[in-house]
């Protein structure tokens, strides 16, 4: 329960955003990075140790299936976003759904290198959101159970 514990807005603010309809896979599937506390390693089977390690993740969760896809970057740029998009349509070809549109917020993704690669339309992206604060509750849940005796 400590894990989970989260603050709630005593208030809301504004109106609810209107989510996208789908009725297939990959018509919509929204998008959003987070920043990684503790660096994660680079898989290495031979040669020197590398010192470069993950920091950020790119997020992708699909959403009429609610499948959620997590790809780990090294920096926070253009071209590493992209090449995060690249795995996450071949992952969506290998299991027959090609992407018709991905919903994201602002940040990376309205610059030049995601925009010309995606064309992607800003909208509101809060599937995504609550999946990565699960994500980052279950990791500290498991850390906190890790630390009792």
């Amino acid at each position: 329960m400590y894990g989970k514990a989260t603050r709630h807005p005593w208030r809301m603010k504004g109106v609810v955003n209107q989510i996208l309809k789908s009725k297939a896979p990959g018509e919509v599937v929204f998008i959003d990075q987070l920043m990684v506390s503790t660096p994660g390693l680079i898989k290495q089977i031979s040669g020197f140790l590398t010192h470069v390690r993950y920091h950020y993740t790119a997020v992708f969760l699909d959403h009429f299936s609610d499948c959620p896809y997590i790809v780990m970057q090294k920096a926070l740029t253009g071209e590493e976003t992209v090449r995060a998009k690249a795995n996450y349509d071949g992952h969506g070809c290998r299991h027959g759904a090609i992407v018709k549109h991905y919903q994201t917020e602002n940040g990376i993704f309205t610059g030049g290198a995601f925009q010309k690669d995606a064309r992607a339309q800003r909208h509101s992206n809060g599937h995504v959101e609550k999946l990565i604060r699960d994500l980052q509750d279950h990791g500290r849940t498991v850390l906190l159970h890790m630390q009792m005796p």
